[in-house]
């Protein structure tokens, strides 16, 4: 069977023009001039005659292929050994493919080194904003850690001396609600049937409190351990179980009950309803 390939495509200057091989056609090329090995014979042919003679074989040569469908344009010893040693430039041309070949896998594998370095780079920044939100969100949590020991650690010795003074009956004042309620917080104004007055608030922590109104000597006893604790520092109580501490309040009888936008108008609405409450009692 005989064995047709082209092997390269390249061109020459119009002067330089060389002979068609193919079927003694003799015609002067210079452009597109096809390179054929037919039945080991290297034959030096035009594009007209290669797509006439060669239909079967498509005009694609892998030496020069990337030089377009001219081909590679040939230099006076390059077109020297076109006509008289063709199979030594096809030797040459091959080994510039294979050179070319080899510096585009050079370069891919640069490309592909990059790309992966880049990818890298992404995910190592990726891993460092994580590690740094860690970081900031555990710095946030120390802080907040810090503030809540503090204000338990003022509480604390707040409560130590107001429970020294009291050993010695001596009268002492807590510490004002301004210190301590968050007046951003919306507020509930309570009064009861047996007199008393109270204003359900958070503090700077987000603790809910219940602060008595002009409470009396024993009012730390109104409200059982499981849902409140007593506060002497600040006199108010702090509150374990919102509910259940406000279900054993509204059981003695409610006379007014309303939710403000601040513990100061909870505060001014329960001193207004109980000088109320008080003058009706008075006069009953």
């Amino acid at each position: 069977m005989t064995k047709r390939r082209l092997l390269a495509i390249v061109s020459t200057d119009k002067e330089n023009r060389i002979r068609c091989q193919h079927n003694e056609c003799n015609h002067p090329v210079y452009s597109a001039i096809h390179v054929v090995l037919d039945d080991a014979t290297l034959k030096v042919i035009g594009s007209t005659c290669f797509k006439e003679g060669y239909p079967d074989l498509k005009s694609k040569a892998k030496f020069t292929e990337r030089f377009g469908e001219t081909g590679r344009k040939l230099n006076p010893e390059e077109l020297a050994q076109l006509i008289n040693n063709t199979e030594q430039l096809v030797e040459k041309l091959s080994a510039e493919y294979e050179a070319h070949i080899a510096v585009e896998k050079i370069h891919l594998e640069d490309a592909e080194r990059y790309k992966q370095e880049l990818e890298q780079q992404c995910i190592n920044a990726g891993h460092e904003l994580r590690e740094q939100r860690l970081r900031t969100d555990q710095i946030s949590k120390q802080e907040a850690i810090r503030r809540w020991e503090e204000f338990n650690e003022k509480v604390a010795k707040r409560t130590a001396e107001l429970a020294l003074i009291a050993a010695k009956k001596i009268t002492f004042a807590p510490l004002p609600a301004s210190n301590w309620v968050n007046p951003k917080k919306s507020a509930l104004a309570l009064i009861l049937k047996d007199g008393s007055a109270w204003v359900r608030c958070e503090d700077l922590n987000g603790r809910h409190r219940l602060y008595p109104v002009e409470p009396s000597n024993e009012w730390e006893t109104m409200l059982p351990t499981r849902c409140a604790i007593a506060d002497i520092a600040s006199t108010s109580f702090v509150l374990k179980n919102v509910v259940d501490a406000l279900f054993i309040l509204r059981t003695r009888g409610v006379l007014f009950e309303h939710v403000y936008s601040c513990f100061k108008e909870a505060m001014s609405a329960v001193k207004n309803n109980k000088m109320l409450v008080d003058s009706d009692r008075r006069t009953s």
